[in-house]
């Protein structure tokens, strides 16, 4: 607490330290951010949750946010975390109303929407595998392939006739 509030000085907030107490699960998510989950969340039930690991006030992309991730705010943020995420996995795996109802939850969420990849179909692998390791051809084939799919490199649509120099 002593480097929560010493931090939240130098930032000139007040001294409050870390949250204290457990928020009530929302309804609805409420605060915004990125993960990894991106497009498995449009086709599997999935979950998040969030634990406090800089002080109460401090920006996430700031030098003393980084400080806190390396001290003990950090290590017990990440023991929280993975507990929580065990523990759920533990009760996913041992209570099928839990995961029938995830499930239900998910399809009344998801009813009338068809996942659609943004990948294009000529994008079987990461594009950045070695070749040794691919399984549909090499990288520079895959290069000629998407160079000869052709098309403009450029975003947003374009009027007919005009041409874009670069």
């Amino acid at each position: 607490m002593t480097f929560a509030t010493e931090l939240q000085k130098a930032a000139g907030l007040e001294a409050t330290g870390m949250a204290r107490q457990i928020e009530p699960i929302p309804n609805e998510p409420y605060r915004g951010g990125f993960t990894d989950v991106g497009d498995v969340n449009y086709i599997t039930p999935t979950m998040g949750i969030t634990v406090p690991t800089i002080p109460q006030g401090i920006p996430v992309q700031t030098w003393m946010a980084t400080a806190s991730h390396g001290t003990s705010i950090g290590v017990k943020a990440a023991i929280t975390a993975s507990k929580i995420l065990a523990l759920t996995g533990v009760d996913l795996l041992t209570d099928a109303e839990l995961r029938k109802q995830a499930k239900a939850d998910f399809d009344q969420r998801t009813e009338g929407f068809t996942y659609e990849s943004p990948i294009p179909g000529t994008i079987k692998e990461p594009s950045g595998l070695p070749d040794d390791m691919r399984s549909f051809g090499t990288r520079s084939q895959l290069k000629e392939t998407i160079l000869k799919g052709g098309g403009d490199d450029s975003f947003g649509p374009h009027p007919q006739g005009h041409s874009h120099s670069h």
